[in-house]
């Protein structure tokens, strides 16, 4: 699913039994992890991704973010 909203875009997906948001552009995820409960890491996604920023959060943070943008 993408998001395109007034911190930045994201794409979040389910990995397993985990949720991924990615980013194209870092400050983009760094500004939605400021908002988050827990302020999930960001890191580096692998080499030639379209996504090279990512956070991965638990479902109440993928509620969360919904929260913040409905």
């Amino acid at each position: 699913m993408w998001l395109f909203t007034e911190l930045g875009f994201y794409s979040i997906v389910k990995k397993g039994k985990h949720w991924h948001v990615r980013a194209r552009i870092k400050a983009d995820a760094e500004r939605l992890s400021e908002k988050l409960d827990g302020k999930p890491e960001v890191l580096a996604s692998y080499p030639g991704s379209d996504y090279p920023w990512r956070m991965i959060v638990t479902a109440k943070q993928k509620a969360e973010i919904f929260r913040l943008f409905c």
